[in-house]
C-alpha cells in the first residue's frame, strides 16, 4: 500500500510538472547558438631560431624530479636555456637564461636571488648544473641527459617523457 501511495504522488508531480512546462511554452524558437569563449591557460609560447650545436635539445634532470631543460645556441654564439618544471600536464618555466656566455666549457648565469649558477657542458652532449651556495635552486642541480634534439627553440618542440 505504501508503494502505491508513493507511485501515485510521483505521478501527480510528473503531471503537474508537465502541465507547467506545457502552459509556459511560448511561440518563440529555442535558439541553441551559444558562443562560449573559454580561454584556457596555455603554455608560455616562444620560438627562437638557433644555430647548430651538439647541445641543442631537450634534457631531463637525473633526479627524476620533473625538471627538464631546453637548450639552444643563439646566432650570436650565446646559449639559451629554459628550465621547465612539469607535473602531469602542467608545464612551468622556472628559470630562463636567454644569453648565457660560454666560457670554456661552462655557462655562468645569475638567478633572481643574485646567486651564481653554473652550467657545465660535458663531452657526451649532456650538461650539469651546480651552484655556489644558493637557496631554492637545489631542484635545478644535477646532471641533465639529452632526451631529444631540437632544430628550433620553441615550447612546441617540448615533449614530456614519463619515466
Amino acid at each position: 500500500m505504501k508503494e502505491t501511495v508513493e507511485v501515485v504522488l510521483l505521478l501527480i508531480l510528473v503531471v503537474i510538472a508537465g502541465a507547467f512546462v506545457g502552459m509556459t511554452k511560448g511561440d518563440d524558437e529555442l535558439n541553441w547558438d551559444v558562443n562560449i569563449n573559454i580561454t584556457w591557460p596555455t603554455d608560455e609560447e616562444f620560438s627562437y631560431s638557433i644555430v647548430s650545436s651538439d647541445y641543442n635539445g631537450q634534457f631531463r634532470n637525473n633526479k627524476g624530479n620533473g625538471i627538464f631543460a631546453l637548450m639552444g645556441k643563439n646566432e650570436d654564439g650565446t646559449y639559451r636555456v629554459y628550465f621547465i618544471h612539469q607535473i602531469a600536464s602542467t608545464k612551468n618555466i622556472i628559470v630562463k637564461v636567454d644569453n648565457g656566455e660560454l666560457k670554456g666549457d661552462r655557462i655562468d648565469f645569475t638567478n633572481s636571488q643574485n646567486t651564481p649558477l653554473y652550467i657545465t657542458l660535458l663531452a657526451d652532449g649532456s650538461f650539469a648544473v651546480s651552484n655556489a651556495g644558493g637557496y631554492g635552486d637545489s631542484q635545478l642541480e644535477g646532471a641533465y641527459f639529452l632526451m631529444k634534439s631540437i632544430n628550433v627553440f620553441s615550447m612546441s618542440e617540448y615533449e614530456y617523457f614519463n619515466y
